[in-house]
């Protein structure tokens, strides 16, 4: 799970940096950050922004599984998978 949790934070950062530095060369490029008139960059746009909410999601999940209460008693269930 360390190497799951380590590996999904340099995705992040990747995936955090990588849009950047695009966004900024395309603003360089046309006056403004986002295109949305060219199928190459609406697919960008949405698979950035998607991958956002995964990576995202993914630390939240960690969180409530490292230092969640389970009222529910769902540890156990979690312990076995």
């Amino acid at each position: 799970m360390f190497i799951h949790a380590t590996f999904g934070m340099v995705i992040f950062a990747l995936s955090v940096g990588g849009p950047i530095i695009a966004w900024k060369k395309k603003k360089v490029e046309t006056g403004h950050y986002f295109t949305w008139n060219t199928w190459p960059s609406l697919i960008e746009n949405v698979a950035t922004f998607t991958s956002w909410c995964l990576c995202i999601g993914g630390m939240v999940a960690y969180f409530f599984r490292r230092f969640g209460k389970y009222e529910w008693n769902t540890k156990l269930a979690l312990k076995l998978v």
